[in-house]
C-alpha cells in the first residue's frame, strides 16, 4: 500500500464500545506451517519499528506474550531492554502467583554462590563453568565468605580464574561457610551508555500523530433509515 502523505500507510480502527470486544486487528497463521513462519513482520530503517500504547491503567498488561509453558521461549530482544520500573518474575507460592524482583547494579555484573567447608583450616572452591566463561577475569572478581555455625578467622587467600582458596588461622578449622562471587560480565568491562526513553516526548509525538489521523479520517456515515410506506 502507498499513500501520498507521510503518515499513516495503514490505519485500523474499530469503533465498538460500551463493553463490546473491540479487537481492531487479528493476525493468525495456520497450525502446521513452517516453524520459521513470521505471522507479523515489521521492518523499518529509522524510527520505531513497533509501538504499543495504552491510555488507561485497567490492571491489564499493554502487551501479553503467551507460550506453551513457563520454560518455553517467550521473547527475544537483540538489544538493550530499558524500563523505568523494577524487573519482576512471577512464582507460584502458597498464596498463588506472586512477584519477586530482580537485583539491579550500576554495572553489568554476573554472580555465583555456594557452600563449602574447611578441612584442617583450608578449602578450595571451584567456580561454575558458566560463571567462569561469563566474566571478564579474576581481576574484577569480588568474593565474600561467611562462616556458618561457628567462629573462625576465615579469609580468602587467593583468587584465580577457576576459583579461590580459603584459609583460617584461628577458631574452628572445619567450619562450614557460604560464599558469593561477583564479576564483571565479559564484553561489558566498561559501563554501557544507555539512551534513556523520554516518555513525555513520546506521548507528545503520539498525540500529534493521533490528531493527524483523526483529521484525515473520513466522516462516519449514518446507516440509511428504514421507511415504511403504507399503501392507500
Amino acid at each position: 500500500m502507498e499513500r501520498d502523505i507521510s503518515y499513516p500507510v495503514l490505519n485500523v480502527f474499530n469503533p465498538q464500545s460500551g463493553g463490546v470486544f473491540g479487537d481492531a486487528a487479528t493476525f493468525r497463521s495456520a497450525n502446521g506451517v513452517n516453524s520459521l513462519t513470521w505471522t507479523q513482520n515489521t521492518t523499518c530503517y529509522q524510527g520505531t519499528a513497533g509501538r504499543f500504547q495504552k491510555y488507561t491503567d485497567d490492571n491489564k498488561y499493554a502487551v501479553i506474550i503467551e507460550t506453551p509453558g513457563s520454560s518455553a521461549e517467550g521473547l527475544y530482544v537483540g538489544g538493550t531492554i530499558y524500563t523505568p520500573s523494577p524487573m519482576a518474575r512471577g512464582i507460584e507460592t502458597s498464596r498463588g502467583t506472586e512477584a519477586i524482583f530482580g537485583v539491579s547494579a550500576p554495572n553489568v555484573d554476573v554472580m555465583d554462590s555456594g557452600r563449602g567447608s574447611l578441612s584442617a583450616g583450608t578449602a578450595r572452591v571451584v567456580f561454575d563453568r558458566m560463571f567462569v566463561e561469563s566474566v571478564s577475569g579474576p581481576s574484577d572478581l569480588t568474593v565474600t565468605v561467611t562462616p556458618v555455625g561457628g567462629w573462625s578467622g576465615i579469609y580468602i587467600e587467593a583468587i584465580d580464574e577457576d576459583g579461590f582458596d580459603v584459609r583460617s588461622d584461628a577458631g574452628d578449622m572445619g567450619v562450614e561457610f557460604h560464599w558469593v562471587a561477583v564479576g564483571r560480565a565479559r564484553g561489558h568491562e566498561e559501563r554501557p551508555v544507555i539512551t534513556a526513553f523520554d516518555s513525555e516526548e513520546s506521548r507528545r509525538f503520539a498525540r500529534e500523530k493521533a490528531a493527524e489521523i483523526e483529521a484525515t479520517r473520513p466522516p462516519r456515515r449514518e446507516p440509511p433509515r428504514e421507511v415504511t410506506i403504507t399503501a392507500p
